[in-house]
């Protein structure tokens, strides 16, 4: 600056009094003074990263419109909704360019996606976690008869009166919402967010996907969270690389944006147990590499997805316990990779097509309760890895096929509430691995086939309420497994065989309803572990043996056998309940 006052002094002499000299020294003192620093110490200058603010200020009103055009262009959300007030996307807009901490770049590619997780935010807090909608619950919950006996695990479930509505969802007002949400809409990365992972950074392990910056998201899991709210599309359209996505177990209701389709890198896809109404977006078939699938628990209603036999990479498809309609498609044998199929409990017709029988890696295969006619195809005794099978509740005709003696590995069979005919097919003996046998409930006659006894692992057979006949098989007294043996409301005649106490783990024998007779035999009462015996409305006579009534010094709760009346045909002094 002295310098500067010289040459001003020398050429204030030269120019004899012209203002010219103190002009050009005070514009060189501003630059000098003002704006080098400013350019040299502005936030952000000299940086090379791609995130965060520019190297200059920015208006709040240029960085809205910058980046509410980014997100219009992008075709993510649209203008009405960014300037609808209250709405998701507007909070979410003004959160992202004024209040966010982080106040990334207008053109950070990672704007996008943090806009549609606030998105997600909103759409999930404040007025928005609510919706009221009526549900008929008559149609929700199947009518049961006072006298069916339910299987084990089943409750009977209670009965509305005809017409009873519901309001779904009223109950998780008074339950708080979303239980985790640390990070979100902090000045952190996303990526350190609650629920979200994202892509490893280079060179680092591959299972390293929460850190404290922003990436490409592949994993949105909200599981029991108890969010309420519905799913926006920004979600999906922000985030093509998503691989698992999971909202199951909260309260997330409306419908499933058919945007979801877009996400064709998923391999994982939950949004069970929620309150999702409407059709399952024939866009998700677009998912050609997704391995699970699970719908189930909702009040999705409608035709499965056209094209859903074209997912040959989906190995557990769930889609029970909602109100889909149609029938299954030749297509469904294409789904080579499927290890387990849960349709049941839905209102699905027509028959089941043979090619179900090229699920050569089907393991768990659930059809009950639905409305499928028709008979059962022999081709379910084609896949080897077969293992549970629950046809029960449908209409079904014809007789059991033979072919399923083929399937060796099956555990547990359902085909009862049907109305299938016949005897049962011998080849059932088998299937060594066999856990329960339920048949119960349809036109079934013929006998017991003697082949059971060779059934060693077999702990329930649930023969009630057909047309059967013939005698109890001496060689029930050889499985060893059973605990529950149901064969009442049949025409089973004869005597119980005694070596039937030699099946010493039987809990509960229901015989009632029978044309059975002769003498109670004695050896029943080695059973120790019975707890219920049933043997009213047959033939027995004679009194009941000491031995048997010891019982109820043990574990025998319930005995009620034809010992009402004046002259009664079983005498009994320990029974809990007689009938005549």
């Amino acid at each position: 600056m002295g310098s500067c006052y010289t040459w001003t002094r020398t050429r204030w002499a030269m120019a004899m009094g012209n203002g010219r000299g103190r002009r050009l020294c005070l514009v060189l003192a501003i630059i000098l003074v003002v704006i080098i620093p400013v350019a040299i110490f502005a936030p952000g200058a000299g940086s090379g990263s791609g995130s965060g603010a520019r190297g200059f200020s920015l208006s709040a009103s240029k960085r809205y419109d910058m980046i509410s055009s980014k997100i219009v262009e992008s075709g993510i959300s649209v203008q009405e909704l960014l300037s609808k007030g209250n709405s998701p996307q507007n909070k979410a807009l003004n959160w992202i360019v004024a209040e966010d901490p982080a106040q990334l770049d207008p053109d950070d590619k990672f704007v996008l996606p943090r806009y549609s997780l606030a998105v997600f935010y909103f759409s999930t807090h404040g007025n928005e976690m609510f919706q009221v909608a009526t549900i008929n619950i008559t149609q929700t919950i199947p009518p049961v008869d006072e006298d069916t006996d339910l299987g084990v695990g089943e409750e009977a479930a209670k009965q509305p009166v005809d017409g009873e509505t519901t309001t779904m969802g009223d109950d998780l007002a008074a339950q708080p919402n979303w239980v985790h949400e640390s990070g979100w809409l902090s000045g952190a990365g996303y990526c350190s967010w609650y629920g979200v992972e994202c892509h490893h950074r280079d060179g680092t392990s591959i299972y390293n996907t929460r850190y404290d910056d922003n990436n490409g998201l592949v994993l949105l899991n909200m599981t029991e969270n108890n969010v309420r709210g519905s799913i926006p599309r920004e979600v999906f359209l922000a985030n093509p690389d998503i691989r698992w996505f999971s909202l199951g177990g909260n309260g997330f209701f409306g419908e499933v944006p058919a945007e979801i389709g877009t996400l064709t890198q998923m391999r994982y896809l939950s949004v069970a147990n929620n309150f999702f109404t409407g059709s399952l977006p024939n866009s998700i078939t677009q998912m050609k590499g997704l391995n699970r699938l699970y719908v189930d628990g909702n009040y999705f209603a409608g035709k499965l997805p056209a094209g859903l036999g074209g997912m040959t990479s989906l190995e557990t498809l769930s889609i029970y316990n909602n109100f889909f309609t149609g029938t299954l498609t030749p297509d469904l044998g294409k789904m080579v990779n499927m290890t387990a199929l849960y349709l049941d409990i839905n209102h699905l017709s027509g028959t089941i097509p043979p090619e179900i029988g090229g699920l050569q890696l089907l393991g768990d295969l659930r059809l009950r309760h639905n409305r499928f006619t028709g008979k059962i195809p022999d081709s379910l005794g084609d896949i080897p890895d077969l293992e549970i099978l629950y046809l029960d509740r449908n209409t079904f005709t014809g007789t059991i096929p033979t072919t399923l003696g083929q399937a060796t590995r099956l555990t547990e069979m359902h085909l009862y509430r049907n109305k299938l005919k016949g005897s049962i097919p011998t080849q059932l003996g088998r299937l060594k691995e066999l856990n329960s046998l339920y048949l119960d409930n349809n036109h079934l006659t013929g006998g017991i086939p003697t082949e059971f006894g060779d059934l060693n692992t077999l702990e329930q057979i649930y023969l009630h309420k057909n047309y059967m006949n013939g005698t109890i098989p001496s060689e029930i007294g050889k499985m060893e497994s059973l605990s529950n043996f149901r064969i009442y409301t049949n025409g089973f005649v004869g005597t119980i065989p005694p070596e039937m106490a030699n099946a010493y783990n039987l809990e509960n024998v229901y015989l009632q309803d029978n044309v059975l007779s002769g003498p109670v035999p004695e050896t029943i009462g080695e059973l120790t572990r019975l707890q219920k015996l049933r043997l009213y409305w047959n033939r027995f006579e004679g009194a009941v043996p000491k031995k048997i009534c010891d019982l109820m010094e043990f574990r025998l709760t319930e005995f009620k056998s034809d010992c009402a009346g004046d002259t009664p045909k079983v005498q009994c002094e320990c029974c809990t309940a007689c009938f005549a």
